[in-house]
């Protein structure tokens, strides 16, 4: 018995599960959240990898390419968080994660988590940073 409201295979459990990429999946999720007129994605230069650009196709006056500029972003989601209208999606590449990343968690912790903003954030590593930080 599977819960129809958590969007799961129906096939989860059979030898021929259809599979399918999990950003895709991030992707179709923000076509859904899009919905909402309140949700806004801010993207660090990796609108293809994240899949957010199926969102920035259908909602292009709500999705902000920040480009890699990690501080930026978290800046603009405090911002746009404190007008208490918006949630946000954030994606942002972690291209060197021993500096970018810490600057980033920095500056998200000290305005976005301190003051309890609506700010949703994702970090996304790119696969080839990924198997370069396995070695």
């Amino acid at each position: 018995m599977l819960n129809e409201l958590l969007h799961l295979n129906p096939k989860m459990f059979s030898r021929h599960v259809d599979e399918a990429p999990t950003r895709d999946g991030y992707g179709k999720g923000l076509l859904e959240a899009g919905n909402d007129q309140n949700v806004v994605v801010l993207s660090g230069d990796l609108e293809e990898s994240t899949r957010c650009h199926w969102f920035a196709k259908v909602y292009p006056e709500r999705f902000i390419e920040v480009g890699v500029a990690e501080q930026n972003m978290a800046g603009i989601a405090a911002g746009l968080g404190i007008s208490g209208k918006i949630r946000l999606s954030i994606h942002t590449p972690l291209f060197h994660p021993e500096e970018t990343g810490n600057k980033f968690a920095h500056c998200a912790r000290t305005t976005i988590q301190t003051s309890k903003l609506p700010v949703i954030m994702r970090a996304c590593l790119p696969a080839r940073m990924a198997q370069r930080t396995r070695r």
